[in-house]
């Protein structure tokens, strides 16, 4: 690539990888508020689940249909329209006071924040090689992350010192200067001929429907979906609901909590970083070929940390150290999982099925993190933070289990084909 483009990809990832931070930060301010909406408007708990649930149905289906679609649109006009119109339904959200009204917004907010992945795949692809693809693929991961980390403090100092409307205004009229610039400084593709797509990775026509349902009946795709499912209901569950988890369970002050949440988003940040280089490292050495089937025992690690991760939280973090270290390895494993799930969805398919496949296994991780939501906070309501802690225990145990049992199989219809 020709020097002009080479500077202008490290800008156009610099740029990419800012921009996301702000999507994630609107995205999170409806969590870093629950406490204040739940006292000011007297919510119950179940009411807020209803809003969460409402997000994350939208932005299930909104991933979804960026994925397939998002082929046939200008990335840059992509990422741009998501986050402008996300930043709009902020500004909207401060104005408001009933339970339907903040759904009926934050659902359009969860449509539009799921333009923002797909955008951010489309200009990896147009911009990378294949022996690049995996390390900015993970350095791009980490951008959610570290915009969830700046959050607990960001957006709860906001809160605290402002109130939850000034709050959501202020992360509104943010993402709108952010995106007037989008277009100037994040350029679609390199301008030379000779750029990344002239390794043979060039787009073919958007898959159709029919391709797209026949990927279900692909057993690591249907593996790596359920996978998806669960390990999105135990990292939504604790970032939905873990501020109010240790305030009334834990009984943790508020500045705290945001504090213990802070070091949840970190380990998300070490998880997301160190899986992909550990993965890849453990194939070269054992000499293995890469594949989704050869990533399942690292991933069957990560998934039982985060078994023992959540006993600890629940049952025996007494001491802010104790909470501090279990939320760091509830963070590391459940983002760990997240990006070894990823990888191994884009290795599930042929080459030209990749973003559908990613797109198939991103639906059901979202429909995890509507369980996460209204079904989650039911639980709590009629059976106390105990009984929302012991499903997402459950949850998480399920999870290494069928992951380890599938490898097996696997590897002993591997052993009859040959």
């Amino acid at each position: 690539m020709a020097t002009k483009d080479a500077v202008a990809k490290r800008w156009v990832f610099v740029s990419s990888f800012l921009v996301y931070v702000v999507y994630t930060l609107t995205r999170r301010c409806y969590t870093y508020a629950m406490p204040s909406l739940m006292k000011d408007l007297n919510l119950e708990k179940s009411q807020l689940g209803i809003i969460s649930s409402s997000w994350s149905l939208a932005y299930g289906i909104s991933k979804f249909g960026g994925g397939v679609l998002s082929d046939r649109f200008s990335p840059s006009w992509f990422y741009a329209t998501g986050l402008g119109i996300s930043g709009l339904t902020c500004i909207a959200f401060a104005g408001c006071d009933h339970v339907y009204q903040f759904a009926a917004l934050w659902f359009l907010n969860g449509i539009f924040q799921g333009f923002g992945w797909p955008a951010i795949t489309q200009l990896v692809n147009n911009w990378c090689s294949g022996s690049e693809l995996a390390s900015w693929w993970s350095a791009l991961s980490s951008a959610g992350n570290t915009g969830l980390t700046l959050a607990p403090f960001l957006i709860t100092g906001l809160v605290k010192f402002f109130g939850w409307r000034i709050a959501f205004f202020t992360m509104g009229v943010g993402a709108m200067v952010v995106t007037v610039v989008i277009p100037l400084i994040i350029q679609d593709a390199p301008t030379e001929a000779a750029g990344p797509r002239a390794e043979g990775r060039s787009k073919g026509p958007a898959p159709s429907l029919s391709t797209v349902l026949g990927l279900c009946s692909n057993r690591m795709v249907l593996l790596v979906s359920l996978s998806y499912f669960l390990v999105s209901l135990i990292k939504e569950g604790w970032s939905n609901w873990g501020l109010l988890y240790l305030i009334q369970h834990k009984n943790t002050e508020e500045a705290l909590a945001g504090s213990v949440m802070f070091v949840f988003e970190a380990g998300g940040v070490c998880g997301s970083l160190i899986t992909g280089f550990l993965s890849d490292f453990a194939l070269k050495t054992t000499g293995s070929t890469p594949s989704a089937v050869n990533r399942i025992p690292l991933t069957v690690v990560f998934s039982g940390w985060s078994v023992l991760a959540y006993i600890l939280l629940h049952y025996f973090s007494n001491s802010l150290a104790l909470l501090y270290f279990s939320t760091f390895g509830i963070g590391c494993s459940t983002y760990g999982v997240i990006c070894l799930l990823g990888v191994m969805s884009l290795e599930a398919a042929p080459r030209s099925l990749a973003g559908a496949a990613h797109a198939v296994t991103a639906l059901a991780g979202q429909m995890g993190g509507l369980s996460a939501g209204f079904p989650l906070g039911w639980v709590a309501t009629h059976y106390d933070w105990s009984g929302a802690g012991n499903l997402l225990i459950v949850s998480a145990a399920v999870m290494p289990a069928v992951l380890l049992l599938s490898f097996t199989a696997f590897k002993a219809s591997e052993q009859k084909t040959r």
